[in-house]
């Protein structure tokens, strides 16, 4: 089997525009005896789209990843971006599908989802999903009808951040910030999310509409609604690295501290790459010394200690 692989770059790469390279690679990868990997350089691309009409099977796989070296760190706007001036960038609708270490941002309150999980199954990790828009009333996050997995990923300023339709992708270690519904769930069965926190969202932090109840252990919020067994309920903004500045990492000694359940069976590392250790910390970062006099959060800016930080995190994205 062959993996053929290609590059998306501002630049001198294979492609330059994602819908692009979608459309032109699109093919049998089963009858070929291939998977696809597109590797994503450090920038900006305007304009996401569909990735659909591919043949997959479990075998044969399409992964979309930042390139090495080209990974956000956990920062905004520092590593793979797409971005769309509207509300939809990125629809997944092809099955066998890997997406991670990249951002996506949208840019307007308008109908439609940030990120469309659909391909059955299909899988995320390491993902910065945001809205510039400075309301949220309509547009969604990630709204997910899929099985696969979500894993270390954060949702920002959205109506609902993450909506699970008929979905059995567990939902590990993810962050859900300033949305109107932090997670919001409408699936009858039991919905399995380990391990997230809920934080500054207008209404519930977790939300189920449909009487299934939830499955996991260790989700955390500021509210009462934290989901599964062992709940962490009221958490504060200083239980976050910087979270005035943007900076959501967990501190030491906070309430997301050593508070999760251990998933190390599954993956092993944060959104940065950096390597989780028991016990396990809830949110999609590892917990970190809280700052001195101060802090020096990284919230969209790359701050000496940051950039540091990404330099020195070495990624293994193949056990995330």
């Amino acid at each position: 089997m062959a993996i053929v692989t290609k590059t998306l770059k501002t630049s001198g790469g294979d492609y330059s525009s994602f819908q692009t390279w979608e459309s032109t690679e699109q093919t049998d990868l089963v009858a070929a005896g291939d998977s696809h990997v597109l590797e994503i350089s450090a920038g900006e691309y305007i304009g996401g789209g569909t990735v659909g009409a591919w043949t997959t099977d479990a075998t044969h796989t399409i992964t979309i990843k930042a390139a090495a070296g080209s990974e956000h760190g956990g920062i905004w706007g520092a590593g793979a971006k797409l971005s769309v001036a509207g509300a939809a960038v990125l629809n997944i609708s092809q099955a066998y599908v890997l997406v991670q270490d990249i951002e996506l941002q949208s840019g307007v309150d308008a109908s439609g989802n940030c990120l469309a999980a659909l391909g059955d199954p299909s899988y995320y990790t390491g993902l910065l999903i945001g809205n510039d828009a400075a309301t949220r009333a309509v547009v969604g996050g990630v709204t997910v009808i899929s099985s696969g997995y979500f894993h270390n990923c954060v949702i920002k300023n959205f109506n609902r951040g993450y909506y699970s339709l008929v979905s059995s992708a567990p939902v590990k270690n993810c962050t859900f910030i300033g949305n109107n519904h932090g997670a919001y769930v409408s699936t009858a069965p039991a919905f399995p999310a380990s391990n997230c926190v809920g934080f500054d969202n207008d209404s519930l932090d977790f939300f189920q509409s449909k009487a299934g109840g939830w499955t996991g252990s260790g989700n955390a919020s500021e509210d009462a609604s934290a989901p599964g067994t062992a709940p962490i309920t009221g958490i504060v903004a200083a239980d976050f690295y910087n979270f005035a500045g943007g900076d959501y990492r967990a501190v030491e000694g906070g309430a997301l501290d050593g508070s999760g359940a251990d998933l190390s069976g599954t993956f092993t590392t944060d959104i940065t790459g950096a390597t989780r250790s028991t016990p396990w910390d809830v949110g999609a970062w590892i917990a970190v010394a809280a700052p001195a006099g101060g802090g020096d959060g990284f919230g969209g800016i790359v701050s000496p200690v940051a950039a540091s930080l990404v330099d020195a995190v070495a990624m293994d994205i193949t056990h995330r």
